[in-house]
């Protein structure tokens, strides 16, 4: 073990590729275990039947998007910026649309995210900083977050993997390597790609952004921070009714207090690591008493970022920890810093990214709620009693999905009209449509708030109820 892991570029690059090849192997036989969750769903619709190419172009939220509309009047509604789907879009051309490869995305980007950081940082290992970013990389991959995640056809392997390539960019800035300038325009345009990927991972790279942009303002180089600027406005300009949906509450279930946001947030750090977390605090504190100023400027960045994104729960309701990853690398780099600091001897590093990944607790699984018999016997009595392509459906959140898996499999054959509520507000704006027309409502039967206002909206109605679930069908 310690033959490969000295200071020999050969055996490192053996050790790097073998941890990287067990942990992949490990993942590549779970990427079909389970059906695609609501999230999915959403995301196999969009690389499925949204055309990129497609001119037309309107202004939506996430619940008024239909399955004819473009491919940017839906990720201008969604919650998500488009980066991922554009990207997952070009792999679904080459290797299809199936859950298996739309999953397998992801460990493609793993294996060439983890490929770059070997590339970059194997000429200089002696270096503490490369060496930190090596073993980050490493520990990245056996992490229980990144096992279940991986699993998911959605952006946070992505952003996570992005948001490491941050890490290495930026440190090989601040440490002055040899090709900083090339580096420096490598950072702009990860950046770039992070600020169109995922709103919450703009909060936090945004931050570490100034650091860098700041150096470039007192040298008089503009032109370098200002690379990501006409996308990001472009894309603010276009998704800013979603925003603003967004930041009133408008997808959520619940109000938070700060307090109850910021708690939630810290809660969401322990969980990524357990334990694991005293060693991530203490090594932020080693940073600041030893002085090391780009590491002390990740620990602000870090708190900076939970006490914003945490002020920005609290107005969107949205706090879930799968949003949160892209802190993780930047958590562990500071770990793999201090220890290689404190210590010369690599086999210590081993044996903390061992602790580390067995501290950790497991990832919550989404569940797929249309498996439930109850959920199917639903979905089946609205489609086979009353005729879809006639019938406009409405959904709170879970039986959403589970209907959802309908409308995919069957889009292709007869259209499905179906939309999500996630509030009394969204059925009072539909309440004419309700009250006019042929309309049923899904839904959970804890979701008191939208069957009232249902009921009150239809006037006459058939409701029937499966287990907890109920369908309500006006009359």
């Amino acid at each position: 073990m310690r033959r490969l892991w000295d200071d020999n570029s050969t055996s490192l690059v053996i050790f790097y590729v073998l941890v990287m090849i067990c942990a992949i192997w490990k993942m590549i036989p779970i990427l079909n275990e389970r059906g695609f969750w609501s999230d999915e769903l959403f995301t196999a619709s969009v690389i499925r039947y949204h055309p990129v190419f497609d001119t037309q172009y309107e202004r939506k939220t996430v619940l008024q998007i239909e399955m004819e509309d473009s491919f940017l009047t839906v990720k201008a509604g969604e919650q998500h910026p488009p980066m991922y789907d554009l990207s997952l879009k070009a792999w679904a051309s080459l290797f299809g649309d199936s859950e298996y490869s739309l999953r397998g995305f992801n460990v493609a980007i793993i294996m060439l995210a983890l490929l770059f950081i070997l590339t970059a940082c194997r000429s200089k290992l002696k270096n503490k900083t490369e060496l930190s970013i090596i073993a980050t990389a490493l520990l990245l991959l056996w992490l229980p977050v990144t096992q279940s995640y991986v699993t998911q056809a959605r952006s946070y392997m992505f952003f996570m993997m992005l948001s490491t390539l941050c890490l290495l960019a930026f440190t090989k800035v601040k440490t002055g390597h040899g090709n900083e300038r090339v580096w420096r325009y490598t950072f702009y345009s990860l950046a770039t790609a992070s600020f169109l990927t995922h709103y919450y991972m703009a909060v936090f790279i945004g931050i570490i952004y100034l650091s860098i942009a700041w150096d470039d303002i007192k040298r008089r180089r503009y032109w370098l921070p200002a690379i990501p600027v006409p996308f990001v406005v472009l894309w603010i300009y276009l998704s800013y009714h979603s925003l603003l949906f967004t930041a009133k509450g408008g997808v959520a279930w619940s109000q938070l207090s700060y307090t109850q946001s910021l708690s939630s947030m810290l809660t969401i750090m322990y969980g990524y690591f357990g334990w694991g977390i005293v060693a991530i605090a203490l090594s932020a504190a080693y940073v600041f008493l030893k002085k090391k100023h780009t590491e002390q400027y990740i620990v602000i960045a870090i708190l900076l970022s939970i006490a914003v994104l945490a002020f920005v729960c609290k107005k969107s309701g949205i706090l879930h920890p799968r949003h949160f990853i892209f802190i993780i690398p930047w958590c562990i780099y500071l770990l793999f810093h201090a220890l290689s600091n404190l210590t010369e001897r690599k086999t210590v590093l081993i044996l903390v990214a061992f602790l580390i990944s067995w501290l950790s607790p497991p990832a919550d699984s989404q569940a797929n709620v249309y498996e439930k018999e109850e959920y199917k016997e639903a979905a089946k009595f609205i489609s086979d009693g009353y005729g879809v392509s006639k019938y406009k459906i409405f959904a709170s959140w879970s039986p959403n999905e589970a209907y959802y898996k309908y409308y995919l499999d069957n889009y292709m054959h007869k259209k499905v009209d179906i939309d999500m509520l996630s509030a009394s507000g969204d059925v009072e704006n539909a309440c004419q449509e309700i009250r006019d027309g042929h309309a049923l409502l899904y839904a959970h039967g804890s979701h008191h708030e939208i069957i009232n206002a249902f009921k009150a909206c239809a006037l006459i109605y058939q409701e029937v109820k499966f287990n907890g679930i109920v369908v309500i069908v006006k009359s």
